[in-house]
């Protein structure tokens, strides 16, 4: 096939400069420039079926380089579990402001505003007293007139008894209660005693015209004007404690069971997992303790609501108030060989989790560890890795126990 397609060219050229100008002897430059194509078409045909010919040399299969890979040396520690999470504070105390007694309001402090200060004992409402001040007058005269009853009644009962025993004589028989006057002697005492109870509620009632703060604390909610009529069971304040304040941290069960929770995981006298509380709005930084958990898990979050205690919140400027978000760190248990690595070097998941190492001999081996705590950068190991492992941080396609890397320098 390869001398016919020779041939069809060489005719095809000739035909082109024409059979005339071919045998045309006085043609001499048109055959030179013939004779030269001729000749090239004829050697490049050629040179193709030499080399068609030639033996070709026996094929040799180039294996790919090993794949290049990053390592990290691990370095284990005595190192101290810490788990971040964010919660909001909360007031310990709570209490509303209600009046025991009616009236209209005369007195207001300057501390009964929103956000106002002030320490426990402190009068923030008063009442009109004039009232119950009369009052406590007309029980303490009914009172003095009871008394005087009651003597009266008492000397009159030891007379009966005398006379009665001037005229029956000490025999030893007792007298009827009638003929001594018993019965008028128990009316005047319990006369008596009605009237010193209605003294003290009268005494009572005056005192609670003045409304004292129960705790040291801060205005939430002030619902209450000079010269309002106020009754009980009116709320005219709602106050928060300023001593000390809890923080709802809610929290991954899994996470949680790693800190000294009372009540929950430990004894109710137990003392809780230390935590560092930090502002997000701005620069301020708090320590506080786990008191107490929630006691149940959410059903639909499955997390568990921690509540950190911190004292004196309000002595900082800013102060802890209520209602901050906040970042809260824990200080959990202290791991015997705990180590750091990044968090590209981990496969799999928290509960089955795995990394690649490389030996001696430049060989990956897949292992197990366990996770004490992952992060957005770094993992930190409990256990499966020891000081001067090499662990692979950059990825690796299609990984397999034993096989060969390169270590990038």
């Amino acid at each position: 096939m390869a001398v016919t397609g020779c041939l069809t060219g060489t005719e095809s050229i000739i035909a082109a400069y024409g059979m005339e100008r071919f045998m045309d002897k006085k043609s001499k430059a048109a055959r030179q420039v013939l004779l030269i194509l001729v000749a090239l078409v004829a050697g490049a045909i050629g040179y193709r079926l030499i080399g068609a010919k030639s033996p070709q040399p026996a094929g040799r299969k180039v294996l790919p380089p090993p794949p290049l890979v990053e390592v990290k040396k691990v370095k284990t520690s005595l190192t101290v579990l810490r788990i971040s999470a964010q919660g909001t504070v909360e007031p310990l105390k709570v209490a509303r402001l209600i009046p025991q007694v009616s009236g209209k309001v005369v007195f207001i402090s300057g501390s009964m505003v929103e956000g106002g200060k002030f320490e426990k004992g402190d009068i923030l409402v008063k009442i009109e007293p004039k009232d119950y001040e009369l009052a406590l007058d007309s029980a303490t005269a009914a009172l003095k007139n009871a008394e005087s009853n009651f003597l009266q009644a008492d000397e009159s009962s030891r007379q009966a008894r005398f006379e009665w025993e001037l005229a029956h004589g000490k025999d030893g028989s007792k007298p009827p209660p009638l003929a001594v006057k018993l019965p008028q002697l128990e009316a005047a005492r319990a006369a008596r005693d009605a009237a010193r109870a209605e003294l003290e509620k009268a005494g009572l009632n005056l005192e609670r015209t003045q409304i004292r703060a129960p705790f040291a604390g801060i205005v939430h909610e002030k619902n209450v004007d000079l010269g309002q009529y106020v009754t009980p069971g009116q709320s005219m304040a709602t106050l928060y404690g300023t001593k000390e304040v809890e923080v709802k941290v809610p929290m991954e069960l899994n996470k949680a069971l790693e800190l000294v929770i009372p009540g929950f995981n430990a004894s109710q006298d137990a003392k809780g997992s230390k935590a560092v509380i930090k502002a997000l709005e701005f620069d301020g930084q708090w320590t506080g303790y786990i008191v107490r958990s929630a006691g149940q898990v959410d059903r639909q979050t499955r997390m568990l609501d921690l509540f950190v205690r911190v004292k004196d919140p309000y002595l900082s400027k800013p102060p802890l108030a209520v209602g901050l978000f906040v970042d809260v760190e824990f200080q959990g248990p202290t791991l015997p060989e705990g180590c750091f690595i990044p968090a590209s070097a981990l496969h799999g998941t928290f509960d089955d989790a795995m990394v690649w190492t490389v030996d001696s001999g430049n060989r990956l081996h897949i292992k197990r560890v366990e996770v004490a705590d992952r992060g957005k950068e770094q993992i930190l190991i409990r256990s499966g890795l020891k000081t001067g492992d090499l662990v692979i941080v950059s990825p690796v396609a299609e990984a397999s126990d034993g096989m060969e890397v390169r270590i990038a320098q």
